[in-house]
């Protein structure tokens, strides 16, 4: 009889569900392409395309794109309006337990109509487990309230009187299986029937779904993934290092505060799946709270899937590259998607240079943005604002694509600090800051220039995007740079960015994050109060289901009169 039961649940699941949602809505975020779509939800680009009359390519943040439920991943369903997280867990045979740890983003205040969730396929809860979920239906003991005797009432007629049985009165007061009912006694009124059993409102199923969560560590568990290159000493091995030395700097610091935390560094070798998957073997592993690493992008999905099943917090250093996010929700990606980067500084770049004429400049060196560029430029098109592209060997003809009267805004082909020593060495033979508004907008390399460079830049009021940046005339920031000269007697290598900052930021944040908040840090990660040396974090996550990316872009603008202002925007 059970195998029966089993099998019909099944059958009902997956034609009631499938029968009511073959498709459902994606909002477009920015930075997203069908591409990026359809990986996230395990469908092709052309599958969305049939369910998309006339879409094309070229999508935009905000707009909402049909997608087809994949036939072997997770089922994608739409909040209806009216239900409850425990009428939906009832509708899939799950509990409610099941779906929130499929939606670790889900909360009181987004579970509402129109929101989008997973629910894992295959997985069935028994009568047993619902009945003991924390949504389901609860009984209420106790008194509803007290009813003080009076003269000639009878335990007939105070039953009558609160919709109670007299055996459910009895029961409330053993007192009166063993004497009669006289007058100035106080009786407990128990819950009518039909008021016996209450269903938790989703406030209260997710308040207590976090308290459960949010139990702290007595021990702090970090294992430290990286390719430190001990044997043979490299260009990354020391970038690591200096990584990890910044992180310990940062752990020092939180266990002056009184934690407990033990520190597990592992080589990151190779770059085959093997060489990875022997220290995930190690039995310690499962016991981290948190893992640091690794950066090899053929490691990243093996570590972030690992930790997903464990329920270990992963933070991805370096990479922007990487997916691991979409579907590992313990996943945080410290560098934003550089398709999220790119799409949000043309956005923020055109809300901000409204107006402006726009010069784009193609210099000889060769450009590790053409991407980038062709981008921007596809982006500029799509808004149709114009621009102008030309050659560096026309450089002394320049004038003539700039207008008077208005903002002219350069944008070099190239980030190198030579390709803008030749640009604004040809501007300053020009004088053409006599003649026009004039700045230059650019790259993070750009604070690495030297001072010289440094003056130019302020100069000719130049702007450039990043997602790091290392203030050094801040405190902070010289007193963290004597602390690594005085701990590891070296300075941090000269990069961009600061490995050693990038390793204080990243331990400052998520070991302090997980001392505070213990098994609650991802249900309250945007609650952890940190001030970075170079890398400001926001995360966020892309849907109910997926992990974490950071969303901070700053644009650094020099303002003249050697000023810096620093907008950030997430």
């Amino acid at each position: 009889m059970k195998k029966l039961f089993i099998v019909i649940a099944m059958a009902l699941f997956s034609g009631a569900t499938f029968a009511q949602q073959n498709v459902f809505a994606h909002k477009v975020r920015v930075g997203e392409t069908l591409y990026s779509i359809s990986q996230m939800y395990g469908v092709t680009v052309n599958d969305i395309k049939k369910e998309n009359a006339g879409l094309t390519d070229n999508i935009m943040a905000g707009q909402s794109i049909n997608v087809p439920q994949s036939p072997t991943g997770e089922l994608h369903y739409t909040i209806q309006a009216g239900e409850t997280l425990y009428s939906i867990s009832k509708k899939f045979g799950v509990t409610s337990k099941v779906i929130t740890d499929a939606n670790p983003g889900l909360s009181a205040t987004n579970f509402k109509s129109g929101t989008l969730i997973v629910i894992p396929r295959g997985v069935y809860s028994t009568a047993d487990q619902r009945k003991q979920d924390i949504a389901a239906p609860k009984e209420r003991t106790g008194c509803k309230l007290t009813h003080l005797v009076a003269k000639k009432e009878t335990v007939y007629s105070i039953s009558k009187l609160y919709n109670v049985t007299q055996a459910d009165l009895i029961k409330a007061n053993p007192v009166l299986k063993d004497s009669k009912l006289k007058k100035g006694m106080t009786l407990c009124i128990p819950y009518p029937q039909d008021e016996r059993y209450y269903t938790p409102t989703d406030s209260e199923v997710f308040s207590e779904i976090a308290k459960q969560k949010g139990v702290k560590y007595d021990r702090i568990r970090v294992a430290v993934i990286l390719p430190f290159s001990l044997d043979k000493r490299t260009s990354e091995g020391n970038k690591m290092t200096d990584l990890y030395k910044g992180f310990l700097l940062a752990v020092d610091s939180i266990k002056d505060s009184g934690a407990n935390i033990d520190i597990y560094a592992y080589e990151e070798k190779g770059s085959d799946a093997a060489s990875i998957q022997g220290i995930l073997d190690n039995p310690e592993m499962k016991e981290m709270n948190l893992i640091v690493g690794p950066v090899r992008p053929e490691h990243i999905d093996a570590v972030a899937q690992f930790a997903h099943v464990n329920n270990i917090v992963n933070v991805i250093p370096t990479s922007t590259k990487v997916n691991a996010v979409n579907s590992h929700k313990t996943s945080f990606q410290v560098n934003s998607p550089q398709n999220y980067t790119n799409s949000f500084v043309y956005e923020k770049f055109l809300e901000l240079n409204s107006g402006a004429n726009v010069v784009f400049v193609n210099m000889s060196d060769k450009s590790d943005y053409a991407d980038y560029l062709w981008g921007f430029k596809k982006y500029l098109e799509s808004k149709n604002v114009s621009f102008v592209s030309m050659q560096y060997s026309a450089i002394e003809n320049i004038a003539k694509h700039l207008k008077k009267g208005t903002r002219n805004i350069i944008i070099p082909s190239a980030s190198s600090a030579a390709a803008f020593e030749q640009l604004v060495n040809e501007f300053n033979t020009l004088n053409l800051l006599d003649n026009f508004q004039l700045s230059l907008f650019g790259y993070p390399d750009w604070q690495t220039f030297s001072d010289n460079n440094e003056k130019m830049l302020d100069k000719y009021k130049c702007s450039y995007y990043t997602t790091f940046f290392s203030d050094e005339a801040k405190q902070r920031v010289a007193n963290f740079n004597y602390r690594f000269r005085h701990n590891f007697k070296k300075a941090q290598i000269a990069s961009c960015p600061k490995f050693g900052e990038l390793g204080y930021d990243i331990g400052a944040f998520f070991v302090g994050g997980i001392n505070n908040f213990g098994g609650g840090f991802m249900q309250n990660v945007d609650k952890v109060k940190y001030t970075s040396l170079q890398n400001p974090f926001n995360f966020v996550r892309k849907n109910n289901w997926s992990g974490f990316e950071n969303t901070v872009v700053m644009f650094i603008n020099y303002k003249g009169n050697d000023m810096i202002e620093i907008q950030r925007y997430e």
